[in-house]
Formats: structure tokens, C-alpha cells, sequence
């Protein structure tokens, strides 16, 4: 290359060197980075177009009740999600994740946490942790502290660690048993059109919008844009109005959601937030959304907090396989559903109708028919049925006549301790003394 030629080369170099210097100089905007409107739209788009994406969100309330006159009563709540879906339409989805829940309270502390998994229109549910701990120095904390660990103790031992399949048709055949009304379970490809009908909406009205560029940051090691963002009201409005047509919501319920858009103390409310957005500047997937959270007082309560929502790993594929020891409702529940409901089930309610099921032999220690009242008889407040005439000392849905006929306690609702009452077992056709069926001439 020439001398001349470089010279040249050169000088062109320099020169678009010193219009960006004197330009950023000046105070202007760099004309060689992105438009924040433009990355924002983006990004709201592949939000709402993703087959794939793990999710990381939580949320954190402090809530202020009413107390003395100069104290409030202070409660904190922490909500943690965890999880990663993929799939477009509902025989795609796959997913699977967890949520926990924390409160503190002046008086306890609690945590309830469960993992999810989801397959097509079936979901898995499996109960990790539930714990409620008593504080203070109350004479009354340790026998409170006793009747919940009981309490707690029938539900863990009923579902603690089993997972549980909750499948819609079933849902729909179980209220339909017990003379609900019939629920309609919307198709796969009803629910893939409602999918798109909302797609569709949310890139025509994006809900947020830039109010500050922040400049560069990082989340993680991934370098990012980074944006002080609010809610764009006129697009909740057309937003509303437009899902409210294509779901069949009735008008008068849509009119009353517009109506309410309109009350100038909601108006205040939502152009007031501010929050801000992280966008990954390279396609590494990574959209971060903070906003604090401001409630005003009502009724002499008012919370405030944050909200931090992490969307990454988009268009990954999640293998998920439903568990192998999953339970349906009916062979969890069934004879609890029995001694309620008074008999009138169908056969598969019957206790050991699947492999596992519990049948009043074998049920976890403290998976009581119905949770214990520490100090006293078991709660049979809900037993509806009776077995046999004459009185029924203990409540247990079997009549003193019928105790004495099977060797049961008249004043024992659960004889044989094994977590199901005496009625609900001799109902399902076990016996209430021990394990085991029930000779069948006797039943």
C-alpha cells in the first residue's frame, strides 16, 4: 500500500474519531448505540414470543397492621419462584421449578415451600417443607407450638413428600362427584388459540416504557442496558379492551376494569411507578426488571418492598418426566374424601384400588383422617355419616353398637391409630382395630 494511501486511510480514521469526541462532548447521544425505545420493544417481544425461559422472581413485603397507637404491628413476607418451561403449545410445555413463601411475623415465623412440574395439562405438585415456629415467652407458646406441630404433622404425613398429579379432567369429574357444576376443560388447541390471541396483544400494546437511560451495567458477567422504566397507562387501557373482546369477557366486567383505569387515584398510582429494566446488549439472553413497591394504607395497613423478576436461557428446551410415584387426588384423598362425603364414591375412592395406596394399614404416623385436638378427642366436626343406630360416643362415624361389633373403642375415634377413623375404615371395608381388610362376612 502506498504511502499516500495510508495517509488517507488514516485521516479518515481520525476524523470520524474526533466527530464522535466532539459530539459526546457536546453533550448528544452517542448515534452509534441503539435506541433505548428499540431495545426495550425488543426485548418485551422475545419476552412474549419465547418457547423457552428460566425465570428467577421475588418478592419481599414488609406489612404494617395496626398495633398500639404509636407501634404498629410489622410482618415480613418473602416469595421466592425458581423455575424453567419450554414449549409453545400446551402439548409442548414442559417445565418444572419451585416456590417457597416466608413470613415473620411478631408473633411466629412460617415457611412453606413445594416443587412443581409440568407436563401438556397435567401438573405435579410435591409439598418440601411446611413449618410454623412459635415465638415469645407466652405460658401459652409451648401447648400452641404442640397443637400445630400435630397439625401440621397429619397434613406432612399425608402428602409430605409424595408428589401429587393434579390433571384438570380429573379436577372437573371430582367437583362434578360431589354435585358441583360441571367445569369445562378448554382443549389443547383452545388453549394454544387464547395463547396466541395474548401474544398478539401484549406486542401491540408493550406495557413499559423508557423513561431514563442509566447508562451500561452488568448482570452477572453479562454486559447490559440500563433503563429507569414506568407503565405505559394508555396501553393497559387498549390491552384491556382488546383481550377482554378476543376472551369473551363480558362487557359489563370490561366496562368496570376501563371505569376503574380512569379513577384519578389509580391514574396517579400507576404513572407513579418506577422501576428499572436490564437488557443484555450482546443476545446473551438476560432481561432483569426491579420495582420497589409502595401500597398506601387502608383500613390502617400499608406495605411496601421490592419486586426483582430475571428472565434468561431463552429458547432452551426443559426435559421434565413426570415422577414415577406420583399420586392422583383420589388415592391420596380418597377415603378422607369418603368419611366426609358419606360414602357414594366411585369404586376407585376405594383404599387400595391402586398400588400404594393408603388403606388403613399402612398410613405415615400423624396422617390423621382429620387434624388432632391436642388434649382432647380427635376433631370430627366434619364427619357426616353414621354407621349402624344408636349413639356414637366418639363422633367416628361408627355407632357404639357397631364399635362393640367389631372390637372397636366406643371413645376411640381411631382405635387402631393408624391415621383414618374407625368409620371411614370399616366404610371402606378395613379393619378399625388393626391392619388388614375386614373378614368379608362381617362387612
Amino acid at each position: 500500500m502506498s504511502t499516500a494511501r495510508l495517509r488517507t486511510r488514516s485521516m479518515a480514521v481520525l476524523g470520524v474519531a474526533a466527530l464522535v469526541l466532539v459530539l459526546v462532548g457536546a453533550g448528544c447521544r452517542n448515534p452509534f448505540r441503539k435506541k433505548p425505545e428499540e431495545v426495550l420493544a425488543h426485548a418485551q417481544n422475545r419476552w412474549t414470543e419465547g418457547s423457552g425461559v428460566r425465570l428467577h422472581a421475588r418478592l419481599a413485603l414488609d406489612v404494617d397492621t395496626p398495633g398500639t397507637e404509636t407501634t404498629p404491628h410489622r410482618s415480613h413476607i418473602t416469595l421466592t419462584i425458581d423455575s424453567a418451561g419450554s414449549g409453545k403449545t400446551p402439548e409442548e410445555i414442559r417445565g418444572e421449578g419451585t416456590l417457597t413463601a416466608e413470613l415473620s411475623a411478631e408473633d411466629f415465623d412460617g415457611k412453606f415451600a413445594f416443587a412443581q412440574r409440568a407436563i401438556g395439562q397435567t401438573a405435579y405438585l410435591q409439598l418440601q417443607d411446611l413449618t410454623v415456629t412459635m415465638k415469645g415467652g407466652d405460658a401459652r407458646v409451648p401447648r400452641t407450638q404442640l397443637q400445630i406441630d400435630s397439625a401440621l404433622g397429619a397434613v406432612k404425613g399425608m402428602i409430605g413428600g409424595k408428589w401429587i398429579k393434579i390433571d384438570p379432567q380429573e379436577i372437573a369429574s371430582l367437583v362434578k362427584e360431589f354435585g358441583g357444576t360441571k367445569i369445562a376443560i378448554p382443549t389443547p388447541e383452545e388453549l394454544h388459540t387464547r395463547q396466541e390471541q395474548i401474544r398478539v396483544a401484549l406486542r401491540a400494546h408493550p406495557i413499559l416504557l423508557v423513561r431514563e437511560d442509566l447508562g451500561n451495567d452488568r448482570v452477572g458477567n453479562v454486559s447490559a442496558y440500563r433503563y429507569r422504566v414506568g407503565i405505559n397507562r394508555d396501553a393497559i387501557g387498549s390491552l384491556v379492551t382488546t383481550l377482554s373482546a378476543q376472551l369473551g369477557v363480558p362487557s359489563t366486567q370490561a366496562e368496570e376494569a376501563q371505569h376503574a383505569l380512569q379513577d384519578p387515584e389509580v391514574m396517579a398510582r400507576i404513572d407513579g411507578v418506577a422501576g428499572e429494566a436490564w437488557i443484555s446488549k450482546n443476545e446473551q439472553d438476560i432481561l432483569k426488571f426491579a420495582f420497589p413497591i409502595d401500597l398506601a394504607e387502608r383500613n390502617g395497613m400499608k406495605a411496601s418492598g421490592s419486586a426483582v423478576v430475571e428472565f434468561s436461557d431463552w429458547g432452551k428446551p426443559v426435559t421434565v418426566e413426570a415422577p414415577a410415584d406420583a399420586k392422583t387426588i383420589q388415592e391420596l384423598f380418597g377415603p378422607l374424601l369418603g368419611g366426609m362425603f358419606g360414602g357414594g364414591l366411585r369404586s376407585d375412592f376405594t383404599p387400595g384400588a391402586s398400588p400404594g395406596t393408603p388403606d388403613g394399614t399402612d398410613a405415615p404416623a400423624g396422617a390423621l383422617a382429620f387434624p388432632p385436638n391436642v388434649g382432647g378427642p380427635i376433631d370430627t366436626s366434619q364427619v357426616h355419616f353414621k354407621i349402624g343406630t344408636g349413639p356414637d360416643s366418639d363422633g367416628d362415624g361408627l355407632s357404639d353398637s357397631e364399635e362393640a361389633r367389631y372390637g372397636s373403642d366406643p371413645h376411640q375415634a381411631d382405635t387402631d391409630h393408624d391415621g383414618f377413623l374407625d368409620g371411614v375404615e370399616v366404610q371402606r371395608g378395613y379393619s378399625p382395630t388393626g391392619p388388614g381388610r375386614l373378614p368379608r362376612a362381617r362387612r
